[in-house]
């Protein structure tokens, strides 16, 4: 009886340490930061397939809201017939470049917005200005360091607004601002 209950205490504890190791393997797979940022963590709205199809931007393309093979929307709703709204407090415009020094550090967007809106800018993390935009359609012009901008790498044009509401109508996204056009000069 002692080692039929030995057995079954090795038993128990060998399939304890197996599924806890299988448990570490679901929490933790080996996948790739951008695989686990869309899939697992959902912290990005930026598919791994975008990411790998992502083509250089050149300095002064113009984008409208319907997008671009080389300029990715994060924290945008879908585009809709003339316009993309921004979604939530924060969305980003993000591209690559090969040459940072073709730019000569000017976002020109052209957008209306959810009522009057304070919008804050920054690139790559740094503020570069702020405006306010209301519901008429306005061009911004915006100047920053073009040395903010990497080569070879994501780079990020993030806008922040405090303002930011639901619709009183069935709409239940929380909106700012609505982009019809932008580049990077």
């Amino acid at each position: 009886m002692t080692m039929m209950k030995t057995i079954s205490w090795i038993i128990i504890v060998s399939l304890g340490v197996f599924y806890s190791y299988v448990f570490y393997l679901a929490r933790n797979p080996d996948v790739s930061s951008l695989y686990r940022a869309y899939y697992i963590d959902r912290t990005t709205t930026i598919s791994p397939y975008e990411y790998e199809n992502f083509r250089p931007y050149r300095a002064g393309t113009r984008v409208d809201h319907t997008g671009s093979d080389s300029m990715l929307f994060e924290g945008w709703s879908r585009p809709e017939k003339s316009h993309r709204w921004s979604k939530g407090n924060r969305s980003e415009l993000v591209f690559g470049t090969q040459e940072p020094e073709s730019f000569r550090g000017d976002l020109v967007i052209e957008a209306f917005f959810h009522g009057t809106q304070r919008v804050e800018v920054a690139v790559n993390n740094v503020p570069v200005g702020a405006f306010e935009g209301t519901r008429r359609k306005s061009r911004q012009r915006i100047h920053f360091d073009p040395q903010l901008l990497m080569a070879n790498s994501p780079n990020r044009i993030q806008f922040y607004f405090p303002d930011a509401r639901v619709p009183r109508n069935q709409d239940s996204r929380m909106l700012a601002m609505a982009l019809v056009t932008f580049r990077v000069e």
